[in-house]
């Protein structure tokens, strides 16, 4: 059955008397009166109920509760408990503010990226959570902590490169004589490699010719291709391939 809401229309006193009675003529109630004359109304214009119910748009109350279930079971940093994300997320689906609107699993995988890079920049996710709860906001983290270390220390930020500009750049160091040829597999799995330039590039952090050109070296010396395989699994998960001054770490802590 479909769920009645209440309507106030503002009629003259007569119009209402004759409407009150035609409905008693009908023996109906003046509300079954008016739903019978709009139905008989959008009938003669060919308007149907679906299509007028498909145009509605859906409550802010009305949410899926798969969805829901889906963004608070999201796999999180180990810098962030999930009480923090919890509330957060609830903050979000009950908050009147415009900019704090219900999370789609796509705008909290955004977040969760932003607050990997914060956590990286040395960021308390504990201050930050709390405080976008507290106040509502959209986001825990916003561009200072993306740019800047908790300590106060400036990020070097590389400009942006076009998708033509990525795919060159990971061509040519998928390319690399040391990764081809009778190198490929030899003292690290190739594929391996791949998915770490494009975790690289896809992390905004652009690998450069001279830093992989160091990392191979580094690999022939050591002749332990397990340990080798393991370091870049490691890097791969941490997706922090920048230090402080843009650099990259590329073999930082190998030995």
């Amino acid at each position: 059955m479909s769920e009645k809401v209440s309507v106030t229309l503002k009629v003259e006193g007569v119009m209402k008397a004759l409407m009150e009675a035609c409905a008693k003529v009908d023996r109906r109630t003046l509300s079954a009166y008016v739903e019978s004359l709009v139905a008989e109304d959008a009938k003669a214009k060919k308007i149907r109920v679906e299509d007028v119910m498909a145009k509605e748009k859906p409550s802010r109350a009305i949410r899926s509760s798969n969805m829901l279930e889906a963004i608070l079971a999201m796999e999180l940093p180990d810098e962030i408990e999930f009480e923090w994300w919890r509330d957060f997320v609830m903050m979000r689906e009950t908050s009147k503010k415009p900019a704090s609107t219900p999370m789609t699993l796509n705008i909290a995988n955004l977040v969760l990226k932003r607050c990997r890079q914060a956590i990286a920049n040395g960021w308390s996710m504990e201050d930050l959570f709390e405080e976008a709860t507290a106040k509502e906001w959209a986001m825990p983290v916003y561009d200072k902590h993306l740019t800047t270390r908790a300590n106060g220390k400036e990020l070097v930020v590389k400009p942006k490169l076009s998708a033509s500009e990525v795919s060159a750049r990971k061509a040519k160091l998928i390319g690399h004589d040391g990764l081809v040829g009778h190198n490929k597999d030899r003292f690290v799995d190739y594929d391996l490699i791949v998915q770490f330039i494009d975790t690289a590039f896809a992390t905004d952090q652009p690998l450069e010719m001279r830093m992989l050109g160091a990392m191979l070296d580094k690999f022939y010396k050591s002749g332990n291709k397990e340990k080798c395989n393991q370091w870049v699994r490691d890097l791969i998960e941490s997706q922090n391939i920048l230090d402080d001054d843009g650099e990259f770490i590329a073999m930082r802590g190998f030995q």
